[in-house]
């Protein structure tokens, strides 16, 4: 999903999968490991998270929907502080801007 951070910035947030055995990838800021879940098996063949069965197989997992839950806070989380980075950068921009000002 994408998430204003203020009226000129926005954050990204994507979610994909990957496999370990081709290493994780680069470009993200983290990842989550849910190597602890069952594999769904050969049910799952041919289907893709867009499939309603197979989401609802893998939600009924155990540790599926703890691993959502902690997906969920920290997507939060990194969006309040990439806020709270923009606020500061911008109210230190006005700071020094008043400060300069006053020098002149």
């Amino acid at each position: 999903g994408v998430f204003e951070l203020d009226s000129k910035h926005t954050i990204a947030i994507q979610f994909f999968s990957f496999g370990y055995r081709f290493g994780q990838p680069k470009d993200t800021v983290f990842n989550f490991n849910a190597r602890k879940l069952k594999n769904p098996g050969k049910c799952s063949v041919g289907r893709t998270g867009l499939s309603a069965r197979l989401r609802k197989e893998v939600l009924a997992l155990p540790g599926a929907k703890e691993l959502c839950g902690q997906i969920v806070e920290r997507s939060k989380n990194e969006v309040l502080l990439r806020k709270r980075l923009m606020s500061k950068k911008s109210s230190t921009e006005v700071d020094r801007k008043q400060e300069e000002e006053v020098v002149v």
